[in-house]
């Protein structure tokens, strides 16, 4: 069975990430896993990794398109 751990919430951040436009329960998530800045889950396309950068993209691309 899966556990659930309860971790420390800095409002500070919790906070800041409420005012930047995050739901509060992605807000508290998040602060309470070390986000301080929005900008650091950014998920826009000039944030995000190059693929030839990543560890076996190949293979993991093959894996995602025989699960499809």
């Amino acid at each position: 069975m899966p556990s659930v751990t309860t971790r420390p919430c800095p409002a500070d951040a919790r906070t800041a990430l409420e005012q930047a436009g995050f739901a509060p329960a992605w807000a508290r998530l998040y602060a309470a896993r070390g986000v301080t800045h929005p900008e650091q889950v950014a998920h826009r396309l000039p944030q995000l990794l190059p693929p030839a950068g990543l560890l076996h993209i190949e293979r993991a691309a093959a894996l995602l398109a025989d699960a499809v």
